[in-house]
């Protein structure tokens, strides 16, 4: 069930273990869901033990990522839903008993889905969560539109009074970063966050296009993320080949 198909892997290090988060299935696409390597060793060049299917919402499951939150532990992925309206992937969230264990099996709050214009392009889709946390506020940006698509694009849904496990508390905005033709930039999507060598820098890394034509040629960019207080701002990206500063407290040779 794990053998064929394997996306969008994960590495995290979490209560003193390397571990692996990847989506796989047995070839047949529907059967996707998520699962958990755990390192041999501290260091993680030492290789992965297969540990268990993680028993998130029980249906297609993809693109998962696990994050703390006031020392508790939660699962973000992309899974099915559907509705009076439409059908798609949404986003969830749940609670972790481990890394390896979900507090509720099969539980998920569902706390973002395709409704509006900007993520109906090519298909209803809301996939590829990351998270940021920044004193007490909880920001998931997640890809909009189908993948392959030049109006591929990122929105944030923002949690600001802790109740992480309530769908009300979530509110959308979007898109955060879509489509530049003076940039020669299409159908950003699929981002995760790291800091600056010093920890003084929050940046963005995600994939974009440089042609017009939908499809599959993408090519990876990355820039300094702002913050309107404790929200993650993306400011314009840059022009090809325009001069930008190192991350903070990179060490030039």
């Amino acid at each position: 069930m794990y053998s064929r198909n394997l996306w969008a892997p994960e590495l995290y290090y979490l209560e003193g273990n390397w571990y692996i988060y990847f989506t796989a299935d047995d070839g047949n696409q529907p059967n996707h869901r998520m699962y958990v390597l755990k390192g041999k060793t501290q260091d993680p060049l030492d290789g992965f033990d297969f540990v268990c299917k993680l028993e998130t919402i029980d249906d297609f499951a993809i693109d998962g990522v696990p994050f703390y939150y006031n020392d508790k532990l939660y699962f973000v992925c992309s899974g099915g839903f559907s509705n009076a309206t439409r059908w798609g992937n949404g986003i969830y969230i749940a609670p972790m008993k481990s890394p390896t264990e979900m507090e509720m099996p099969g539980y998920g709050v569902l706390i973002s889905y395709p409704e509006n214009g900007w993520e109906l392009v090519g298909g209803t889709t809301n996939e590829a969560p990351a998270v940021i946390v920044k004193n007490g506020e909880v920001s998931v940006f997640f890809s909009a539109s189908t993948a392959s698509n030049t109006a591929y694009c990122l929105g944030r849904v923002t949690c600001t009074n802790g109740d992480l496990l309530n769908a009300d508390s979530w509110e959308k905005t979007g898109p955060v970063l879509s489509q530049s033709i003076d940039k020669r930039l299409y159908g950003p999507g699929s981002c995760c966050f790291v800091e600056s060598p010093d920890g003084k820098d929050t940046w963005i890394v995600y994939h974009a296009k440089l042609y017009t034509e939908d499809g599959w040629d993408r090519r990876v960019w990355t820039q300094k993320i702002e913050f309107d207080g404790n929200t993650p701002i993306i400011p314009a990206p840059p022009t090809q080949g325009q001069m930008i500063p190192v991350p903070s407290g990179t060490v030039l040779k």
